[in-house]
């Protein structure tokens, strides 16, 4: 177990704690488990920026204004760390002297992720133009979930080699509105070797 803390110009103080376990109720089996946070602190861009996005010309869609709009993307002092809640579990055997099998399951809980909220309309320059701001902010959350199966093998010719598929779901959403993506991946198979067999 070991806190990491970071300190910056725009949220201050940061704590990143983590935590492992390990059980080892036999010699060929062993549990693990971990929880750990993390944070992303905002950029200078998404507190101090004022980004021009598109320029609208008198007419044009959807708003069918008689005047041209500038819609912007402006930072936000109050925009605050997105953070991540990270939960691990995991399950090893030593199934032969050479040969090993891993299974990982992992949830990553996600709040606080960066938005673009629409803000009141500026009218300070019409009759030239109609400025349409968004501001950075918040109001975002997800999740993932997944697992993975994991085998290696030593031999006398090839000392390791490594075969893992991964199945990594997802969720965004905002409020009430929820979208759901899976996307399995095929095995990643590594393979290392030395100029001299293991004996």
């Amino acid at each position: 177990m070991g806190p990491k803390f970071e300190n910056n110009d725009y949220t201050g103080l940061e704590i990143q704690p983590s935590g492992r376990l390990l059980w080892t109720p036999h010699e060929r089996h062993s549990v693990w488990a971990a929880v750990s946070r993390a944070v992303r602190t905002p950029s200078r861009a998404e507190v101090e920026s004022r980004i021009v996005n598109s320029i609208l010309r008198p007419g044009a869609p959807p708003g069918f204004l008689p005047f041209p709009a500038v819609v912007t993307v402006v930072g936000n002092q109050d925009f605050q760390s997105e953070v991540l809640m990270a939960y691990e579990l995991g399950y090893r055997v030593q199934a032969h002297e050479r040969l090993s099998l891993d299974l990982a399951a992992f949830y990553n809980d996600y709040d606080r992720l960066r938005s673009t909220e629409p803000a009141a309309p500026d009218t300070s320059n019409l009759p030239a133009y109609l400025q349409l701001p968004y501001v950075f902010s918040n109001q975002l959350k997800g999740q993932t979930y997944g697992a993975e199966l994991a085998a290696n093998f030593s031999g006398r010719r090839m000392v390791a080699a490594c075969a893992a598929p991964t199945l990594t779901c997802k969720c965004n959403y905002s409020g009430s509105r929820e979208v759901w993506t899976c996307s399995p991946r095929p095995p990643k198979e590594t393979a290392i070797t030395r100029s001299r067999c293991a004996r």
